[in-house]
């Protein structure tokens, strides 16, 4: 349960940490780089697809698919 405070706008949380392996998430034919930014990447803008990608970050990462701007599913697991 997180508490509001009205005064300075913030959120507090006891937090929760959860082990997992993979994180997955969907955003249509927009590539969904915002938990790849929170690794302290900064995305990075593609004009062929018209949208940003994740760009270099210092924590390990994999991204695969649309994330990349990749969207067919062979080409996805390749």
């Amino acid at each position: 349960v997180a508490a509001i405070d009205l005064k300075t706008h913030s959120v507090t949380s006891p937090g929760e940490w959860l082990e997992c392996d993979l994180v997955a998430t969907s955003g249509g034919y927009s590539p969904v780089v915002h938990l790849a930014s929170h690794l302290g990447g900064k995305p990075t803008w593609r004009e062929d697809i018209l949208g940003f990608v994740p760009g270099e970050a210092p924590q390990k990462r994999v991204c695969v698919g649309g994330i990349n701007g990749v969207y067919g599913l062979g080409d996805s697991l390749a």
